[in-house]
């Protein structure tokens, strides 16, 4: 009897310290530390940033929907050129609200494809890296695409205006000012591109830029309309 007590006393000795642990909890109200919570399942107290902002979202649109979404912003940039054309430059006492129409046709259904399968072509054709390969996407940029996208845009203007037959009378009046311009301006504005901006933001860079762009084309626009105007026979 003796012997079969001192080996209960002696194996309830060796089950004590597992009930330490019960103890300690208790001793801490059995609320769980702030090491356990932090790690456990790694979640943390704060919601995630899932909703982003603007740019994260146009971002996301620029990856599921590109066209799309560099049409719609062409379009909105090159009717926002038209508005301060107008009121801004101009000073009209009447919005042409055909004419800025047009503009935003032409920014969404012209410059947007347009620039979205030309920066893509071009990224596949110059493969230099750094400053060399952005001045090289520079010069091929604007002495090959510029002056004919410029002639594409007013052959368009005056297709969408129902007169395509002065498409030449605005070629000869208003193509070689509008090209010396567009360099003036887009030379150093693409090579920032080129070398700074990624693929998929090249078209949104390029739309702002052309915000002033697109003010000055509008303008050109219409003065060669209302000059061919003035320079036909009254009926």
């Amino acid at each position: 009897m003796r012997r079969s007590a001192a080996m209960l006393r002696t194996a309830g000795a060796r089950r004590r310290p597992a009930s330490v642990p019960p103890r300690r909890q208790l001793a801490t109200g059995g609320k769980p530390s702030a090491s356990s919570s932090s790690s456990a399942g790694g979640t943390s107290s704060k919601p995630s940033g899932g909703g982003g902002g603007p740019l994260e979202w146009y971002s996301r649109m620029l990856d599921t929907q590109p066209i799309l979404t560099k049409c719609a912003t062409s379009g909105f940039m090159c009717g926002a050129g038209d508005v301060i054309a107008q009121h801004v430059v101009e000073r009209t006492d009447k919005f042409d609200w055909g004419r800025h129409l047009r503009m935003w046709t032409l920014g969404g259904f012209l410059v947007g494809p347009a620039l979205h399968l030309w920066y893509g072509a071009l990224f596949r054709m110059v493969k230099a890296p750094g400053m060399r390969g952005a001045l090289t996407k520079t010069a091929v940029d604007q002495f090959t695409f510029a002056p004919v996208f410029i002639a594409s845009f007013f052959c368009a203007s005056a297709t969408l205006e129902g007169v395509p037959g002065e498409s030449v009378a605005r070629l000869e009046g208003s193509w070689w000012d509008a090209v010396r311009v567009n360099w003036m301006m887009w030379l150093p504005a693409q090579a920032i591109n080129f070398f700074f901006m990624p693929l998929k933001y090249q078209t949104l860079f390029a739309n702002f830029v052309a915000l002033f762009w697109n003010t000055y084309l509008s303008v050109t626009a219409n003065k060669q309309q209302a000059e061919i105007a003035d320079a036909l026979p009254a009926a």
